[in-house]
């Protein structure tokens, strides 16, 4: 990823899955982040749903590109409540929570 290195601060819109994959990205790559969630939680649409919600496609399809996370327990095709502790230990693992604001609308 190419980064120009006169950018001292970048806010990110959003504390979904791309929201938090390119936070992730940008903060290993030394800059300063910032994610702003309008909501109380971080996940998008995996911080709720209807009654038994979840992917279509199979687990190993869907998942952050970090390989430290490969090795959690959920079934193939899994609801929506395991990928939104997915997303919050995807969080954890790459200690992102300090660059989080929750119940901020920008």
């Amino acid at each position: 990823m190419i980064v120009s290195e006169n950018i001292e601060s970048i806010g990110i819109i959003g504390g979904g899955i791309s929201g938090l994959q390119i936070g992730r990205l940008l903060k290993d790559a030394g800059k300063c982040v910032t994610i702003y969630e309008q909501n109380a939680d971080i996940g998008g649409v995996w911080r709720s749903g209807y009654e038994d919600y979840g992917i279509q496609i199979g687990r190993n399809m869907y998942c952050f590109c970090d390989k430290k996370l490969m090795h959690i327990d959920i079934e193939a095709f899994c609801k929506g409540n395991d990928i939104q502790k997915y997303i919050h230990l995807f969080v954890d693992v790459n200690e992102m929570w300090n660059i989080i604001q929750c119940k901020k609308k920008v």
